[in-house]
């Protein structure tokens, strides 16, 4: 596992926190939460910590994108 920028690398994928994608996407923390709880994107609970794919972020936010306009 190697941690650089803010992304986290295991196994070839790279994951970020929810305030790491917030800021990346310039949103809320708290949407990003909600769009997790509520309206299925992809995130892997580790303990407290929400982590998000950027891969697997990737691919649902293209396909929300009619939904989340």
């Amino acid at each position: 596992m190697t941690t650089m920028d803010n992304i986290i690398e295991i196994a070839e994928r790279r994951f970020v926190t929810a305030a790491t994608l917030a800021d990346t996407l310039c949103i809320h923390k708290r949407t990003v939460l909600t769009w997790a709880e509520d309206h299925g994107m992809p995130v892997i609970k580790v303990g407290n910590m929400r982590l998000f794919d950027l891969a697997d972020v990737s691919e649902w936010l293209h396909s929300q994108r009619q939904i989340l306009v």
